[in-house]
This record gives C-alpha cells, structure tokens and sequence, in this order.
C-alpha cells in the first residue's frame, strides 16, 4: 500500500490507500490513531512540511520560482509540529498535491472534497516514489516529492477510487540552487 495524506489540525485528516495495481480507498480520521493506520504503507506522502523552515525553505523559493503557489513552513507551523510528531523516523515523505497537480495532467471524476484529491495525488506520488518516478526538488534544507508529467484518470467512489490510466514520463532530481 501507498498511502497519501492530507494532514488536518483542527480537523478529521484524509487518507488515501493506493495499492499500486488501481485501486484505493479513501478514509478521514483522527490525527491519535493516524500512526496505527498508516503502518500498512511502504511510503507515507504527507501534505504537510517535515522540515522546519523560517520563512521560505530553498526548495519552496524554487517553486515559487517554477510558479507554484506555496506557503512558507513558518506559516504552517502547527502542521509541521503534528507532522513531526506523527511521522517522526517514519517512512514519510514531503509533497505538495496542488503543484503535482499543476505539473501533470490529472483528470479527476467524480470528484469529492480537495482533502479527498489532495490525499489521493500524494498516494500516487508515493507510489511514484517508490519507483524512482517522482519529481524531487532539493534544498539544503529539506526535499519535496513531486509528480511531473503525470497522466492519469481517477475515478472516485464512495470512499473508493480506481486509477483507470496512469503513466509518469518524467522523472527528476532537481537541485534547488538559489542566487543571493
């Protein structure tokens, strides 16, 4: 399983279970039991920052630079501190769903609530991981996993969602390098 997941504060966080063959399922639940669930997953891609940051991190200046919408770590500081509290020394990883989502061509149907897509991205970006398929942007402050060139087409359920295509051409290791 490959697990994406759209890390909540004051609410029920989304998880979605991918199990790379097509099919997943979709569930909201409770920050205390999120460890428990998620130790089926090979790969955990979080919505969340996993490295600290004041301001902007390299790589986020990157995005910005590439035109994706972020939010400096320092803006999101109680998600960063659940976040490290949750996947501390765990097999998780940083991604942003709405810049894979940029990046690629995903068509979404039926599609429920953002938390939903968003979970639902970053478990293929953690299944594209696994395979060395995902789009990383390096800074030395830390690592986000994309999806670039993405294509796919999803269908969602009640509580399910089926891939029905999915191919990634491009994968990268990109190496944020700022000019002062």
């Amino acid at each position: 399983m490959y697990c994406g997941v759209d890390l909540a504060v004051k609410r029920r966080s989304t998880v979605a279970f991918f199990d790379g063959k097509g099919s997943g399922y979709l569930i909201e639940i409770g920050n205390a039991d999120l460890p428990d669930v998620v130790k089926v997953c090979k790969v955990i891609a979080v919505d969340s920052p996993l490295t600290p940051g004041k301001g902007y991190r390299d790589f986020e200046r990157c995005m910005l630079r590439m035109g994706l919408k972020v939010f400096p770590t320092s803006f999101l500081k109680d998600l960063y501190k659940t976040a490290v509290e949750l996947f501390r020394g765990g097999n998780a990883i940083e991604t942003h769903p709405r810049s894979s989502f940029k990046l690629s061509r995903v068509e979404i149907l039926n599609a429920g609530s953002k938390d939903e897509e968003d979970a639902i991205i970053a478990s293929l970006v953690a299944f594209l991981h696994t395979r060395g398929l995902d789009y990383e942007i390096v800074g030395s402050d830390g690592v986000i996993h994309l999806a670039n060139g993405l294509r796919a087409v999803i269908n969602v359920g009640h509580e399910t969602f089926s891939v029905l295509a999915l191919s990634s051409s491009r994968a990268c290791r990109s190496l944020c390098t700022l000019s002062k």
